[in-house]
């Protein structure tokens, strides 16, 4: 089993974190050339991602995620 060690940050806090201005990448650092390649990608990635979401909603995944052991929150 497997647990979760990141601290966690409540939404109220999130606020108070200071923002940095970062420089944008020209060079297209990380870019996955392979899922945009052709003009057809793009509704492949879509039905992907709803073929996921449906499966998010499903009780296959509710009973997966409920084996995993995460760590309580503070804030409820």
């Amino acid at each position: 089993m497997f647990t979760l060690a990141a601290p966690l940050i409540h939404p109220a806090q999130s606020a108070e974190l200071p923002l940095q201005r970062v420089e944008r990448l020209e060079d297209w650092t990380g870019l996955d050339e392979q899922l945009w390649e052709t003009r057809n990608d793009r509704p492949a990635l879509l039905a992907s991602i709803d073929y996921s979401l449906g499966y998010l909603r499903s009780p296959a995944a509710a009973a997966a995620i409920s084996n995993i052991l995460c760590p309580a929150s503070p804030w409820g």
